[in-house]
C-alpha cells in the first residue's frame, strides 16, 4: 500500500486515534454494557468514516484535495455562516470543572476546551504540555480518568476527545482539531 499524502494523511492518522480509542474503550467495558461499550461503537465507526474520506481523497488530484474536504467534507463555502455554535451548559460545565482538577493549565476559556455539539454530542479538546512523550493512549486514559467522577449521563454523551500538545497545535493543523476550533453545522 502507498504511503498517504496531504490531506488524506490527517484522515489515517484520525481513523489510527479513533480505533485507538476504541480499543481502549472495549477494554475498560468489557464486562457490562456500559457508556464505555457504546463510546467504543461509536469511534469504531468515526474511524470508518475517515478510512472512507481518506482514501477517497487519495484518489483525488492532489490539487483538487484542498477543495473536495472544503465542500464535501466541510460543507463548503455555502454553509460558513451556519457553523455551529460552541453551546455550554451544565455538563460542560462539569466536565471544564473535572478536567481542570487535573489538568491545572487548561485554557482558562472553556469553550475552547469543551462544548455542546449537538443535543447528544459533546466534544473536548485538552491541551497540556506534560502529554509530550504519551501516546495517544495514554493521554486518553488520563482525560477520561479525569472525568471518571462524573455522572455516566455527562460522560456517554462525550462523542469526541482530543489530546494535545501546545507545539503539536502549533505544529500541524489537523483537521479534527480544525473541526474543533470551527465545527460544522450539526443535521440535529
Amino acid at each position: 500500500m502507498n504511503e498517504p499524502e496531504s490531506h488524506d494523511r490527517e484522515f489515517f492518522r484520525a481513523m489510527e486515534m479513533h480505533l485507538e480509542a476504541s480499543h481502549l474503550l472495549l477494554e475498560a467495558g468489557r464486562d457490562a454494557a456500559t457508556t464505555s461499550n457504546h463510546m467504543a461503537i461509536y469511534h469504531a465507526g468515526y474511524a470508518v468514516e475517515c478510512a472512507l474520506k481518506g482514501r477517497y481523497l487519495r484518489i483525488q488530484k492532489r490539487s483538487h484535495q484542498k477543495r473536495v474536504v472544503a465542500d464535501v467534507f466541510m460543507g463548503g463555502e455555502v454553509n460558513v455562516a451556519r457553523r455551529a455554535s460552541k453551546k455550554q451548559d451544565e455538563r460542560t460545565a462539569a466536565i471544564y470543572e473535572a478536567l481542570a482538577t487535573q489538568f491545572p493549565d487548561l485554557d482558562p476559556r472553556p469553550k475552547e476546551v469543551v462544548y455542546v455539539y449537538n443535543p447528544v454530542a459533546i466534544r473536548v479538546r485538552v491541551v497540556d504540555e506534560s502529554f509530550a512523550g504519551q501516546s495517544y493512549s495514554q493521554r486518553h486514559r488520563r482525560v477520561m480518568k479525569a472525568l471518571s467522577p462524573l455522572p455516566e449521563e455527562i460522560v456517554g454523551d462525550i462523542t469526541m476527545v482530543l489530546v494535545l500538545t501546545p507545539s503539536e497545535i502549533e505544529k500541524q493543523q489537523s483537521l479534527v482539531n480544525l473541526e474543533f476550533d470551527d465545527p460544522s453545522r450539526s443535521r440535529l
